[in-house]
């Protein structure tokens, strides 16, 4: 019953509907578990995620270089996550940062350079995914100078 009271009125309801005649409460739970998060969903968060590393690119005409960034650490940090659930392959810190600079398409000469500083190794930034985002936001031709500051 508090299974159903909880779900009311909320996108997982149908799941525990047929449970709520006969009272089956571990029925529900487990329904919603394997439904809503069981290895189908984090397959889907996985499938989700690795497209955006791998195939989302970012030209700074939509957004800051800044959200591209933060849209990354997030889509690395859900990969982890998934890995707590079912069997992923996690990239190191390497290869973040190399689908990071695959995914920036922008020819802004002082954004290019940065990527040149990141791909030549300078500071460790190649290895270092938050030094290479760094490195980048800082130069992010979407943002105007003055916000730089």
């Amino acid at each position: 019953m508090c299974i159903k009271k909880a779900c009311r009125g909320t996108s997982v309801e149908s799941t525990v509907k047929a449970y709520s005649h006969s009272q089956d409460g571990r029925g529900a739970f487990l329904a919603l578990r394997d439904h809503h998060a069981g290895d189908s969903k984090y397959r889907a968060i996985l499938k989700t995620r690795t497209n955006l590393l791998t195939s989302i690119k970012w030209n700074a005409r939509q957004h800051s270089l800044e959200r591209h960034v933060s849209n990354h650490r997030q889509a690395h940090e859900d990969l982890q996550d998934c890995s707590t659930h079912i069997i992923v392959s996690i990239a190191g810190e390497p290869q973040c940062v190399e689908w990071l600079l695959d995914s920036i398409n922008s020819q802004d000469p002082t954004l290019q350079a940065t990527i040149g500083l990141i791909r030549s190794d300078v500071n460790n930034m190649r290895n270092d995914f938050e030094k290479a985002a760094s490195a980048l936001i800082e130069v992010d031709p979407y943002v105007t100078p003055s916000k730089h500051q």
